[in-house]
């Protein structure tokens, strides 16, 4: 549990670099695209040096790596598109749908039901997060905008859901590089970053916030995520996960000195007091 909690407020640490980013006009098609290459590079030193390398890995295994990449690039192409068109606030709300998605979705596909306690804890979860994200901004947010976001929460929810079922065989280096190498390739299919490079005068800036991003929202959460998933379920996932907010909304207001109000520290705390809730071991059938 305490790894995907740390998976979590690494992954909380990318608002806050986005909005720097943004700060310093760079486009989002080149520090979304920046993101990958510290991720293969690492993962694939990991792979070259691991005694556990490709032979271990099933046709299964690699499927599965490449579907987890291909749903966490459609979460960065949504979400940061997602966040041109909203505000902030309203944008992680839209994110965080996939405290209730994730688990309706194993429901489904599974039939693991998650537990009375577990459902209160995702209700607390989806109540705080409106709370802590200020509830501002959906009157004048556009239709775009809105169903970019919610797109986001549900290609984050289909990640979780992909390495939950994950088997859990094979070197978590080597699955890690080849979800990174799927979700590169598709993001930078779709942003060609070679025609912006040229047209922005500090694109090693952008270089330098694409690595930070990546190193926070991609190659730390991935391998820890590979980590901890397959041995939680769903909604104990889901509820974990949701530990990046709390950690975007205090860095937000120690690092980039934003206000935040008495009604969104309430829901910070109402966020916490969900997360310890709803990790504790059920006892109902004890």
């Amino acid at each position: 549990m305490l790894t995907m909690m740390a998976a979590a407020a690494s992954y909380g640490l990318v608002t806050p670099l986005a909005k720097l980013a943004a700060t310093q006009l760079i486009p989002v098609g080149l520090f979304t695209s920046f993101q990958y290459p510290l991720a293969l590079v690492v993962f694939g030193l990991a792979v070259l040096f691991s005694r556990r390398r490709f032979g271990v890995l099933t046709a299964r295994d690699w499927g599965q790596s490449a579907l987890v990449g291909a749903f966490g690039a459609g979460t960065a192409l949504t979400y940061y598109q997602a966040l041109l068109r909203v505000p902030a606030s309203l944008g992680i709300i839209l994110l965080f749908q996939f405290a209730w998605i994730l688990p309706v979705l194993t429901w489904m596909i599974d039939g693991v039901r998650p537990n009375t306690r577990q459902w209160m804890a995702i209700a607390g979860i989806v109540a705080g997060t409106a709370l802590a994200a200020g509830l501002g901004g959906a009157a004048s947010a556009s239709w775009a905008g809105i169903l970019l976001g919610l797109g986001a929460g549900l290609s984050y929810a289909l990640m979780l859901l992909v390495q939950n079922r994950s088997t859990g065989s094979g070197s978590v280096w080597m699955r890690s590089w080849i979800s990174s190498l799927a979700a590169g390739l598709i993001v930078v299919i779709v942003y060609r970053p070679w025609t912006l490079i040229g047209g922005h005068p500090h694109w090693t800036a952008a270089l330098g916030y694409g690595t930070l991003i990546g190193l926070a929202g991609q190659s730390l959460p991935l391998l820890l995520v590979y980590l901890s998933a397959p041995a939680l379920g769903g909604a104990l996932t889901a509820i974990l996960a949701s530990f990046e907010l709390p950690v975007a909304i205090l860095l937000s207001a120690l690092w980039l000195h934003e206000p935040v109000g008495r009604l969104q520290w309430i829901g910070v705390l109402l966020m916490l007091a969900a997360l310890v809730s709803g990790s504790l071991p059920d006892t109902s059938s004890a």
